[in-house]
């Protein structure tokens, strides 16, 4: 008799082990998959969030946009363009814009917005390098007051961006990936914004860089509440298991 009890005491022992087991990686199971989803879907509502501030910004340049584009096109064939850039730099339109676009950046709490042309030819040819010296600035509107970020600058293209810079620049269509990436604004996503002509050529593009902090802790709560709920469930689940088991064995 005490035989029988010991060994139907162990067999409970190993199936309620075996259901705790299984209900931890039910756990563990469940929030991965939610953090998946949940970043998945927040991350696309940021990338659309950044389209709606760019198609804003766009407004604001009129028919200045094709002035400043053309002047950096032909900065990029090599002309001799330093009068006219300093020009622009300096008049009142450009700083009226300026104002605009940093006000716009203010209220939508976003870290950039800049508004650049993109030396195509050069970009095919320097896939994968890093001072690539591709990208033109119309204005960056946060750093303004800096030289290095004025009208005329020349910057490189990120190289987690190049792929979804020079697909943009290419086909005049905005990408629906995510251009997600840890830099010098700290973790943000990036949404690539093409400007096209009368033609449907793209003659600029405008990136805002959102940030991801918001995003970050949204899913640290978001983990904590499906870590809750999942290990209720199972608490739930061993308890009516355990005293189904418990009635078999006795």
């Amino acid at each position: 008799m005490a035989e029988e009890k010991k060994k139907k005491g162990s067999l409970k022992r190993k199936v309620l082990t075996w259901i705790i087991v299984l209900g931890i990686s039910v756990t563990f199971a469940s929030v991965l998959c939610g953090i998946f989803i949940f970043k998945h879907e927040i991350s696309e509502v940021y990338n659309t969030e950044g389209y709606q501030i760019a198609a804003t910004t766009e407004q604001f340049y009129g028919d200045d946009m094709k002035r400043y584009t053309d002047v950096l096109n032909r900065m990029i064939k090599g002309e001799d363009v330093a009068a006219e850039v300093e020009e622009i730099r300096s008049s009142e339109r450009y700083k009226e814009i300026h104002d605009l676009q940093e006000t716009l950046r203010r209220q939508m709490e976003v870290n950039d917005i800049y508004v650049c042309v993109v030396d195509y030819d050069n970009l095919l040819e320097l896939q994968g390098v890093k001072e690539n010296g591709c990208l033109y600035y119309v204005m960056d509107c946060y750093y303004m007051e800096e030289e290095e970020f004025a009208y005329g600058h020349v910057d490189n293209v990120n190289l987690n961006k190049m792929d979804i810079v020079e697909e943009t620049w290419r086909t005049g269509i905005r990408t629906d990936s995510f251009i997600m990436i840890n830099g010098k604004y700290g973790y943000n996503t990036t949404a690539f914004y093409p400007v096209l002509n009368e033609e449907g050529k793209t003659i600029a593009a405008i990136g805002v860089e959102v940030p991801m902090s918001t995003l970050q802790t949204d899913m640290a709560f978001f983990m904590l509440r499906v870590s809750l709920v999942s290990i209720i469930v199972v608490i739930l689940i061993i308890w009516l298991m355990s005293a189904s088991i418990t009635r078999r064995v006795i």
